[in-house]
């Protein structure tokens, strides 16, 4: 998963292209944010922002076995995930296999691709390409909505999408260009009334590039915003549709915004991600905790900001660097009752399992009840976290 992540970094520096002129100010900028300093990258071990860990191996057939977690979501009693191979898969709380949701082709109830998918009440919403399947929590499918948004073709082709105020929708694209052909500046995010009528747009593309795994992500009655590709800024977007800074990262002379790339060759480019922070990804935030993900020196590390203490935590980039018995952390997904949740490859599990010590091992329960069965050929595992 490490190789593929960087994979994308460097294919992201490698897209951008930049010829607009960038605002003097930020307009979401409204004083109010919360600023996190990180003035070193130094790490701490594990042991510093973890509590304890509820690994849930999940049941292993040929009907639900996983090669990859696009994205995972969870209500009070299941577990959602899409595994990249156009359906989405439904385990309850034991690990136990229910059903799926859906299923690809043409027909009347189905989807050709699931772009996004998000949980409202007891519905189970899919994005696919120009339309929206509704299914309730079981399975059923109960109606879809075409979106018709596209005016030609490329525009208007949404990769991620939230609920808005008024039963709209917000959407974000994925690729997109800077300017129409007129020389009308695009955006990367707008939202829509109930008929899927744009009413505004937000956040216009200044470069071209591929946005991260995930977009939306709600939190306390708000819409949290994963990282736009070199701003240091999480947006929220709150229930009646005003957008604000939440949280600014400072990684002083690390820092760079989304204009200072403007106009710079591929080479600069390459030059400047060996130097300063470009990518970030993976917020996730709890009552207690804030989580972020970023490239430096072509590494992914993990910083955790503790709410209450105003402090910042950065755990290891890796098995290379990692502390005598210190956890390795990839990143998170999602949260769950204050937990942060990911899901973990077996064969990762296994080599924790290898590399630390005894008393390690039985303090995260690592050959205990089904983890002790957990083979290079089970299913995947999803991690609950809980931080001090």
């Amino acid at each position: 998963m490490k190789t593929i992540l960087i994979s994308v970094y460097l294919g992201l520096v490698l897209l951008i292209i930049g010829c607009s002129k960038p605002p003097k100010r930020n307009p979401f900028d409204k004083g109010t944010q919360e600023t996190i300093h990180v003035s070193h990258i130094d790490c701490v071990h594990s042991d510093s922002v973890i509590k304890s860990i509820h690994f849930l191996p999940l049941e292993s057939n040929d009907t639900c076995l996983i090669t990859r977690v696009e994205d995972i979501k969870l209500n009070d009693s299941l577990i959602f995930i899409d595994d990249n191979r156009y359906r989405i898969l439904v385990f309850d709380m034991s690990g136990k296999f229910l059903y799926q949701i859906g299923n690809r082709g043409q027909g009347p109830e189905e989807y050709l691709e699931i772009r996004d998918f998000l949980i409202h009440q007891d519905t189970i919403e899919i994005l696919d390409y120009q339309k929206i399947e509704y299914y309730s929590i079981n399975g059923k499918h109960l109606l879809r909505k075409r979106l018709n948004l596209s005016k030609k073709k490329g525009e208007y082709v949404p990769r991620y999408f939230a609920k808005a105020p008024a039963n709209g929708y917000y959407f974000w694209e994925k690729r997109i260009r800077e300017k129409e052909e007129n020389g009308q500046i695009l955006h990367y995010m707008y939202q829509t009334d109930s008929n899927f009528h744009i009413v505004r747009h937000e956040f216009p593309a200044i470069h071209k590039v591929s946005t991260n795994l995930r977009k939306f992500i709600p939190y306390d009655n708000k819409v949290i915003l994963d990282p736009i590709f070199a701003d240091a800024n999480i947006y929220q977007i709150d229930s009646v549709g005003q957008i604000s800074i939440r949280y600014s990262f400072d990684f002083g002379d690390k820092t760079v915004t989304p204009e200072d790339l403007l106009n710079l060759s591929t080479d600069q480019l390459i030059e400047m991600a060996d130097t300063h922070i470009l990518k970030y990804m993976d917020f996730a935030e709890t009552n207690h905790w804030v989580h972020l993900s970023f490239y430096w020196k072509k590494l992914a590390y993990n910083l955790f900001y503790n709410k209450l203490e105003k402090k910042a935590y950065l755990l290891s980039p890796g098995r290379k660097y990692a502390k005598d018995n210190d956890l390795r952390f990839w990143y998170v997904q999602t949260t769950y009752k204050d937990q942060m949740v990911y899901c973990i490859d077996p064969v990762w599990l296994l080599g924790e399992r290898d590399r630390l010590s005894k008393e390690y091992q039985d303090k995260y329960g690592l050959n205990e009840g089904k983890l002790k069965n957990v083979t290079e050929n089970s299913n995947f595992i999803v991690g609950f976290y809980t931080l001090k």
